[in-house]
């Protein structure tokens, strides 16, 4: 890939080369791990380097953002559908707006995801219903409904609602119970945890992935054992794996453990939580002393080597959308 032959060059003291590349990769703004990689890579050279940024007005907290994008969060207002949408779906995404005014979350999810159907083609209608996915706390439908759509969002909509839409895309979900846990067990960041859990779970409170793991942080019901015995919680059983705050509980104490294992460093840290502190031990020990990048690319298991740069490049992003 383009990233390997910037890194190849730059090896070879060809830097006007390199850093061209750097750019052409920034330049094709996919926001990937490479993206960010590449930024740094400018930066160390005292290149001059521009990531187009995201307008943090459009961040969903901000008291002010229905008067940006109104036609957007008119959508809370009474009355705000028209005719162009089947009289069956007004009836469901009305009952949903009443029921968010009542803060029925599960209820209001329910019926914007039986109402969501004919409408998805539509790319404002498609914010409309992610934000209130949003608005419902049901954070994992307004990634899915975004990421489904999100070569027609991109090239169907204007600014500034190409920027909400990653807002809806990398929601800071569950944020009173992550950035208490993330203070709480010292962790620098909590867009960090927010990054995992978002690679772990997509925000669904009650994942379970086909090896057994649980809740928003994946916690295997073995590891989730140990750790309740190190924080305290007694009468540990697996259902509690599904409390979206016990979960985020542990895995923050988990990540706070990973991250004194292996010296602070967030990419091993990632690494231990995916694939094992065992393995991470063994692959620090063997080839350590090699490159961030490339020592991620020599992680000889795939999905813990995919695992390090997806949670990363999450990582950057939401620090770009949150920080």
């Amino acid at each position: 890939g383009l990233f390997w032959q910037a890194k190849c060059c730059q090896k070879l003291g060809d830097n006007n080369k390199a850093a061209y590349l750097y750019k052409k990769i920034i330049d094709l703004n996919s926001y990937s791990y490479y993206t960010f990689a590449s930024r740094e890579m400018l930066e160390e050279m005292n290149e001059e380097v521009q990531i187009e940024e995201i307008n943090t007005q459009l961040n969903p907290e901000n008291p002010q953002i229905a008067d940006i994008i109104p036609d957007i969060y008119d959508i809370l207002e009474e009355d705000s559908y028209t005719n162009d949408i089947e009289i069956g779906d007004i009836n469901h995404i009305n009952k949903a707006i009443e029921l968010l005014k009542l803060e029925f979350f599960n209820s209001a999810s329910l019926e914007i995801e039986a109402g969501s159907s004919e409408i998805e083609e539509n790319p404002a209608r498609t914010l409309e219903i992610a934000t209130l996915f949003l608005k419902s706390n049901d954070y994992s439908n307004s990634i899915n409904i975004i990421g489904k759509n999100l070569k027609q969002l991109k090239s169907g909509l204007n600014e500034p609602y190409t920027d909400y839409l990653y807002y809806l895309y990398y929601p800071y979900g569950y944020k009173e119970i992550v950035q208490k846990y993330s203070s709480q067990y010292k962790l620098d960041d909590p867009l960090f945890t927010l990054a995992v859990i978002r690679q772990e779970s997509n925000f669904v409170p009650d994942a379970v992935s086909y090896a057994g793991a649980q809740g928003l942080m994946q916690i295997m019901p073995s590891t989730g054992e140990g750790i309740a015995k190190q924080i305290g919680i007694s009468n540990y059983n697996v259902n509690i794996l599904l409390d979206p705050e016990i979960n985020i509980r542990m895995g923050t104490f988990y990540l706070r453990q990973q991250l004194d294992n292996f010296g602070q460093n967030k990419f091993y840290c990632l690494g231990a939580y995916n694939g094992g502190p065992g393995r991470m031990s063994d692959w620090v020990s063997k080839r350590g002393n090699m490159d961030t990048d490339e020592f991620i690319e020599s992680i000889s298991y795939e999905q813990s080597r995919e695992y390090v740069k997806k949670v990363m490049g999450n990582y950057y992003f939401y620090q770009m959308l949150y920080d």
